[in-house]
């Protein structure tokens, strides 16, 4: 794996054979020009990992630097949230956490909004340890391993059974899979590497000490800020673009449902394999859902953001940062105490700001008008806690798979319902039921392709 603009923590620890230009910060934090632009192939990953000491209160906070310094994905640690599960933390990022206790450590791996739909798989090995598997278009998968090592105070029995349990995550992927550890491992390495040149840059600081020897020996790459992808992967930009497929219903829709009719009559004659038989018809049947029913326009759609995120705790927040920076800089005791005075309004700002945010949600659930809403809140609220929010991906399966019949895809277009959100492909489950007649022998046909298909 090809490494560019790395990073490590120590900021020392870059590997000189396979990174340049190693730097603390990231090359550019301009905001993206082309936010209007069509999907886009991209080659590159912005990689970090965080220690935050805990994420009450900050998750807002954490996302909007994220966004700064365009990061694709962080490992984080130290959350000190208790659970497992996920939660959209605003501007489109997703954080998949795992803790036991709301005092000390807890782990986590934040996603933008392109890698939290490749999500295939999560471990939550312990409070300490966690991994996701990302689906890549065309290549390996990806594995991000957020790591929290026992500090010095902890039991020996702690530490080993860390290293233990980390080395099973490690074996457990395969060895043509990429792998990426962004983690706090508590230890210094030292400023030489007589011993271990393979992992260790040779620009180190201090005195290596124990924990510093069990980090090189276990012989893993530390936070790769930029990591070069063998292949490019696609990013489809979210927008609120759509097409007025509320129109199929109306005699507005005819024309194009006699197009699909007719298509399907003659393309199950050809012989296409699978992926073209699909991406023909996406195709054309898009181009001409655009024509015939027309677009709806809106703004560029990332996500729903954190309620209780207002300007007044942004700027308190803001105003915390600057004193921190004012602080390390001059190192003076008043700085230190203006900065802990506006630490103390900050923290009463957020608290404020989430309180006033629960009595909002709250109220709805007190003046939800049926049972109905109130179902409907509750699903929203379970669906923001998923690990996999969109299917996009299956796993290899083993062994022979049976061929799908006519009467299975009947069964499964009866049971769609009208008027859904429509999926990655944009196509509505309305149109295959005004099809049903000549899709079923269609989509049979292509099913059974995908299954064939290496």
């Amino acid at each position: 794996m090809r490494t560019l603009n790395a990073r490590a923590s120590p900021s020392s620890d870059v590997n000189a054979k396979n990174a340049i230009h190693a730097r603390a910060f990231p090359t550019s934090d301009a905001k993206d020009k082309n936010q209007r632009s069509h999907p886009k192939d991209f080659d590159k990953l912005r990689l970090a990992s965080w220690n935050l000491g805990t994420m009450t209160g900050r998750s807002t906070e954490l996302s909007e630097i994220l966004k700064t310094r365009q990061i694709n994905a962080c490992c984080v640690q130290e959350t000190k949230w208790k659970g497992s599960k996920s939660r959209d933390i605003g501007n489109g990022y997703q954080l998949v956490y795992h803790g036991v206790d709301t005092k000390r450590n807890g782990v986590g791996i934040v996603l933008d909004e392109n890698l939290k739909t490749r999500v295939i798989d999560v471990v939550r090995k312990n409070d300490r340890l966690i991994s996701i598997k990302l689906a890549m278009d065309g290549q390996p998968p990806l594995n991000l391993i957020s790591a929290y090592a026992p500090q010095t105070g902890c039991s020996e029995q702690e530490k080993h059974d860390f290293w233990e349990d980390f080395d099973e995550i490690m074996q457990n992927i395969p060895l043509t899979e990429h792998a990426h550890i962004g983690g706090d491992l508590n230890g210094h390495v030292g400023e030489k590497n007589d011993l271990h040149s393979d992992t260790h840059g040779g620009y180190g600081f201090g005195t290596r000490n124990k924990q510093g020897i069990s980090i090189l020996n276990f012989a893993s790459r530390l936070l790769v800020s930029v990591m070069k992808l063998p292949k490019p992967i696609t990013t489809h930009i979210s927008r609120a673009d759509s097409i007025k497929w509320k129109e199929l219903h109306s005699i507005k829709g005819s024309p194009l449902l006699e197009w699909a009719h007719a298509y399907m009559k003659e393309d199950i004659e050809s012989d296409k394999s699978a992926n073209q038989m699909w991406s023909d018809f996406e195709r054309l049947c898009l181009e001409g859902a655009k024509e015939i029913l027309g677009i709806s326009r809106g703004a560029r759609r990332i996500g729903k953001e954190t309620s209780w995120w207002n300007e007044t705790a942004q700027h308190i927040i803001k105003s915390k940062r600057e004193a921190f920076k004012a602080w390390q800089k001059s190192g003076l005791e008043e700085d230190h105490l203006l900065y802990k005075n506006l630490k103390k309004i900050a923290k009463s700002a957020v608290a404020q700001s989430m309180a006033k945010s629960r009595e909002d949600f709250y109220d709805r659930l007190e003046n939800a008008e049926d049972e109905n809403s109130i179902y409907k809140i509750a699903r929203q609220r379970h669906r923001s806690t998923l690990d996999i929010k969109c299917n996009k991906f299956i796993k290899n399966a083993q062994g022979p798979i049976k061929c799908i019949v006519e009467e299975e895809v009947s069964k499964a277009i009866s049971k769609m319902k009208h008027h859904k959100t429509t999926g990655p492909d944009q196509i509505p489950a309305d149109l295959w039921k005004k099809l049903k007649e000549s899709a079923t022998p269609w989509l049979t046909k292509l099913f059974n392709a995908i299954i064939k298909d290496p």
